[in-house]
């Protein structure tokens, strides 16, 4: 088996104890907190120093700069307005995130050097040729169309309607026959001749809309709205999703108590009222009494009373004095004894009783022996810092 030893401090005139070179190191107080006082040090406008002097990963500094979409329309609006050296730092800022992770994984890197030479070789203003070329083609087509008339059709001699109506009759009457004989015997064959009742019905033209309307459009009035809308009839269910909520009604009375007319207030209480009567108010259970409403503004209470004043203000002011500090009572003790004269009885107590077997107290698993020490605390040093803590506090005494 291989001992892992620990470096030791060699023991010192001051310290004559070994110390592990670890502990001794840890208990050596940090640089940065010494030189900056009880706390991190701030600068004047408020910034921590180690945010100042800390050195940001990559990612964070990747994802610090701009989108490139931002930077290019910022370039793109203030070309004539800012100034040269403006426009090199912004330029500047767009390589610096072009060159960032996070560009190049969205593959929208932009080209500086192919954007300007874009830029330069934009088309300039027509020339004479050109823009009369284009004049020419508007003139054409702001021209009105042509309308060009169908070929007139040859026919024949016209004759009379009575010359006519022996051959119109024997074409609509239907052939001569003796017997008519059903074609076939299928379930699904209908008569040809023979018109379902149902297509009589749908063929008649509806009443209302020959009653109601002069041409083929429905009428309109001046303002617009549609003449069926204004005749028609609403249904409870609309007549009452149309109300606005008492909530906002009553939110409107109580801006307005003061402005509106009585007529005017009257008015929208009538509108609580309707709206209190639709069935959403119901179903919701936010009706409102108005009856009870107004009779809760008149039992407001008004200013305090002379009296009422009197009494808050000698509350406030007994609030308002400084918290009383209550000393606690002094210990009476007897007389004080040097500790040469009590170092025989703290021995003596400190003693374990003489017995001539010790017997284990309890017999459960987290039990420990009290006579046995454990290993590492007879090998324990202790450190600067536990030593420094283990002088006993100076008590300052009272000049009196």
């Amino acid at each position: 088996m291989t001992r892992y030893h620990t470096r030791v401090e060699q023991p010192t005139a001051s310290f004559p104890y070994k110390i592990p070179k670890r502990l001794n190191a840890l208990s050596i107080p940090r640089r940065d907190f010494v030189e900056s006082m009880d706390g991190p040090g701030y600068t004047q406008s408020g910034i921590r120093k180690s945010a100042l002097n800390g050195q940001p990963s990559d990612r964070i500094n990747d994802i610090a700069w701009p989108w490139i979409r931002r930077l290019m329309i910022v370039k793109n609006m203030y070309r004539k307005r800012f100034s040269q050296e403006r426009l090199e730092k912004l330029e500047r800022m767009i390589e610096a995130s072009n060159a960032t992770i996070y560009s190049k994984l969205a593959n929208c890197v932009v080209d500086l050097k192919k954007q300007d030479t874009k830029e330069s070789k934009k088309k300039k203003l027509w020339s004479e040729g050109e823009r009369k070329k284009h004049l020419d083609y508007i003139t054409m087509v702001a021209a009105p169309k042509k309308t060009f008339l169908p070929p007139p059709v040859k026919r024949g001699k016209s004759m009379p309607l009575e010359a006519l109506l022996p051959r119109i009759k024997a074409i609509s009457s239907p052939p001569e026959f003796k017997c008519y004989r059903r074609e076939s015997k299928e379930v699904w064959y209908k008569d040809p001749i023979k018109i379902p009742r149902r297509l009589q019905l749908l063929s008649q033209p509806r009443r209302y809309f020959v009653e109601c309307y002069e041409g083929s459009m429905p009428q309109y009035t001046r303002a617009g709205i549609r003449q069926s809308a204004l005749t028609g009839r609403l249904t409870d269910k609309s007549a009452d999703i149309a109300w606005p909520s008492t909530r906002r009604l009553l939110l409107l009375k109580r801006m307005y108590k003061n402005r509106f007319s009585p007529d005017r207030l009257e008015r929208i209480d009538r509108m609580i009222e309707a709206s209190n009567a639709t069935v959403y108010a119901k179903l919701a259970n936010c009706t409102v009494d108005l009856k009870k409403m107004d009779a809760r503004d008149l039992k407001k209470k008004k200013g305090w009373t002379d009296t009422e004043w009197k009494r808050k203000m000698e509350y406030i002011s007994q609030i308002a004095e400084p918290k009383k500090v209550f000393e606690p009572p002094p210990i009476k003790r007897g007389k004080s004894m040097p500790l040469e004269a009590l170092m025989p009885r703290i021995e003596e107590i400190s003693l374990l009783p003489r017995f001539k077997c010790y017997k284990r107290m309890s017999q459960e698993a987290w039990y420990r022996n009290p006579m046995k020490v454990a290993p590492n605390a007879l090998k324990y040093v202790i450190t600067d810092r536990t030593k420094k803590l283990a002088v006993a506090r100076v008590i300052p005494k009272d000049d009196e």
